[in-house]
Parts: structure tokens; C-alpha cells; sequence
């Protein structure tokens, strides 16, 4: 019995002498290699890890974010953008750079005393061409149909079928903010004034019109901010009825001007869309009264590449023009797409996308006082390969911010 209990005596010594220990005296040498890793090796570590690998991220990380995001979130980016080749850091920033054969992807990172990253966030990734001329090419060839129109202090500077007419996407939202303004200005209206959010008026997906929200009320510059930052469908058809019905036509490629619920049951029925999107106007309107009483499609029915015809229309001239009335519209400031805030003096921002179209209109003013608009438009019976241009974008933002050409 005295034998036992002096091993016990024994133990608590041992156990006590250990809990004087600093947490670094205490590490396994697997927690002692991870914390004496340069952050840029830490990084490669997390993009060449395998998918189940998060043992460099801390349990405060994995606490506000679901360990299964994370993986999933990796993986993503480890896919799209490909194996990282270096990483290195951030010559223009506090953070980190990670290299892939075609992207340069900038990464944000804390760690713990212990080693682990306490915070990891990729930025807006760029490609990892930098001529301005090499940009655009690049942009045309992701799609059979494209166009795109820059200009400096209102000179154009480079151009692409920019008149052309093709398919935009929620950047038709542009005309929509427009309307709206005029109405304000001709005192007919007030942002402050409040509207119901209707349930006749949900969309896909139910946006601003959801869960309490259903017939509340809400001000006209909340909806409006909806309708632009976040592409809300249902806001948008919000505002298109206090606009009054077909008070937005007249533009060609937008007459009648769809409101998103007509799109929607466009789509999900492939032959009436083909007669609509060939056919004159009197029997667009015509299948637009035929649509009345159909009821809303599910989300699966409407997940086929746009049909010709059957949406929003603009040129990249027209949405340039647009957004420099609009430019100083604090619902485009809200969300700068691929933009960075601290980069520029000013930043407008309105994209528009579906399966096989896609679109960005900017317009900016650099520190230094020079101003550019850019639109970019794709047109595919495809998915278009957005992240590239999405990098493709940001790398031409780059340029542009310093004024290389």
C-alpha cells in the first residue's frame, strides 16, 4: 500500500513539473516543426495538403468555420487555380503571394504562438498575364461571343464589337436604377418612401422577399440597394412594378423589358422561349400574357444555358454610357466586384450573369485622378468559365490603377 502510494506521489510531481512547462517546452515535435515553419512554407503547406488536412488551421479558426467548409473551400481553390509552384510575399502588401502555373493568388494570414493559422482568406486572385493588350485577348477567346470597351477620361482606348448587342444578365439592373433615379429627379418619387414586399412579387431565388420580410414593408432605397449589390431577382421585379408595367421599354434588345419572373418561366420552357426570342414584339407580348398565370419554375428547371433571344440585351457602349450617369450612386459602391477599395479614389461597380453569360461594367478613378469605364460581355451556350475571368479582370485592374498599358 505505501508503494502505491508513493508511485502516485510520484506521478503528481511529474505531473506538476509538466504543467510549470511553457506550451512550447510542451509540444509534440510535430507542433514544435509546424510552429517553426516560415509563414510562406505554412501556406504551401495548407494548398498542398490532402483534402481531410487541417491541422495547421487552430481550434479558434475551426470554431467559426465549419471544419468541412474549410476543406471544402480548399479544395475549390486548389482545383480552379491549380498546384502552387511558390509562394512568396506580398511586395505590395502585408500579405503573401501564391503562384500557380496560370494565377497569382493573394493571400491573407494569422497565426498563433503556436503556429497554426488563426485566419486565412484568398483576395481576388489575378491571372498571371499583365499586358493590357494580352488581357483583352485573353478575355475574348473565353467565349464565341464577346465584346468589351475601355475608355480613359472618356477617350476609348481599346474595343471590341462594343456595339454589338449581346445578352447581360442582372446588368440590366443598370437600366432598371436608372429609371428609378429620373422618377426621383421629376419628384414622382422618394427613396425614403416605403413599399410592401409582396409575395406575388418572389423570384429565384426569394431574395429580399423571405422568411418575416413576406409583406413588410420596407423603404424604396433598401430595395433598390438590394436589387443592385446583391442582383435580388425579387427586388428587382419589386421595383419594376412601382415603376409602373412596361414603363421600361423601347430600347432594342430590351422591348418588352422581362421582369425576372418572366425570364424565370421562360426558361423552363425551351420552345416558348425560342418563339420568343425570334419573334416581333406583338407576339412577345403576347406570350408574356400567356405566362401570366403559370406559376413560378423550381430552381431545376431553369438551369439550362440562356436562350437566345430570350433576356436582357445591351451593347458594352450602352452599359458604359449608363454607368457614367449613374457612376456616383452609393447602390454601386456597395459591392466593387473585383475591384479593391483602397486601391482607387472611386469605384462603381454592376456585373450580370447566368449559365453562358456573363458581364462587368466598372467605372473608376484612380488616385491620381485618371477615370475609366470598362465592359466586358460574354455570350455562350456554355458555362463560361468564370474565375478566369474573374482573374483575368482583376489583373487588368492592376494595370489600370497605375496606369500600365
Amino acid at each position: 500500500m505505501r508503494l502505491l502510494q508513493e508511485v502516485v506521489q510520484g506521478l503528481k510531481k511529474i505531473q506538476a513539473n509538466l504543467q510549470k512547462l511553457s506550451p512550447a517546452q510542451r509540444m509534440t515535435p510535430e507542433a514544435m516543426a509546424l510552429r517553426a515553419m516560415t509563414p510562406e512554407d505554412l501556406i504551401l503547406r495548407i494548398w498542398s495538403a490532402d483534402y481531410n488536412d487541417i491541422s495547421m488551421f487552430s481550434a479558434g479558426f475551426k470554431e467559426v468555420v465549419e471544419p468541412e467548409a474549410i476543406k471544402q473551400s480548399l479544395q475549390e481553390a486548389r482545383d480552379t487555380y491549380g498546384p502552387a509552384e511558390t509562394v512568396g510575399r506580398d511586395p505590395k502588401g502585408r500579405g503573401y503571394l501564391v503562384t500557380t502555373s496560370d494565377y497569382v493568388l493573394p493571400v491573407l494570414m494569422d497565426r498563433t504562438r503556436s503556429g497554426q493559422a488563426s485566419g486565412f482568406f484568398i483576395k481576388s486572385p489575378r491571372s498571371r498575364l499583365t499586358s493590357r493588350e494580352e488581357i483583352l485577348a485573353a478575355m475574348k477567346a473565353l467565349a464565341p461571343r464577346h465584346s468589351h470597351l475601355l475608355t480613359c477620361n472618356d477617350e476609348t482606348v481599346a474595343a471590341c464589337n462594343a456595339s454589338d448587342p449581346l445578352a447581360i444578365g442582372s446588368a440590366a439592373n443598370l437600366f432598371v436604377l436608372q429609371a428609378l433615379r429620373q422618377r426621383v429627379a421629376d419628384r414622382k418619387l422618394t427613396l425614403s418612401q416605403k413599399m410592401r414586399l409582396s409575395e406575388e412579387f418572389v423570384s429565384i431565388p426569394p431574395g429580399i422577399i423571405s422568411g418575416r420580410k413576406v409583406n413588410a414593408l420596407e423603404t424604396v432605397k433598401a430595395v433598390a440597394e438590394q436589387m443592385i449589390a446583391n442582383s435580388d431577382k425579387s427586388a428587382t421585379d419589386l421595383i419594376m412594378n412601382l415603376l409602373g408595367p412596361r414603363s421600361l421599354d423601347g430600347a432594342a434588345g430590351r422591348t418588352p423589358f422581362l421582369t425576372t419572373r418572366e425570364f424565370f418561366k421562360l426558361k423552363a420552357d425551351p420552345e416558348l422561349a425560342a418563339r420568343y426570342g425570334f419573334g416581333p414584339i406583338e407576339t412577345r407580348l403576347e406570350i408574356l400574357e400567356e405566362l401570366q398565370n403559370r406559376p413560378l419554375p423550381y430552381v431545376s428547371q431553369v438551369r439550362e444555358p440562356h436562350e437566345e433571344g430570350a433576356g436582357w440585351y445591351a451593347s458594352a457602349e450602352e452599359l458604359c454610357e449608363t454607368m457614367g450617369h449613374l457612376s456616383k450612386d452609393p447602390a454601386l459602391k456597395l459591392f466593387l466586384g473585383s475591384a479593391e477599395k483602397a486601391d482607387w479614389h472611386h469605384v462603381a461597380y454592376k456585373g450580370g450573369s447566368e449559365i453562358g453569360t456573363l458581364s462587368f461594367t466598372y467605372d473608376l478613378e484612380t488616385k491620381g485622378g485618371t477615370r475609366y469605364r470598362f465592359t466586358a460581355i460574354w455570350n455562350d451556350s456554355t458555362p463560361i468559365n468564370e474565375p478566369k475571368a474573374l482573374a483575368l479582370m482583376a489583373s487588368l485592374l492592376e494595370g489600370l490603377k497605375v496606369n500600365v498599358a
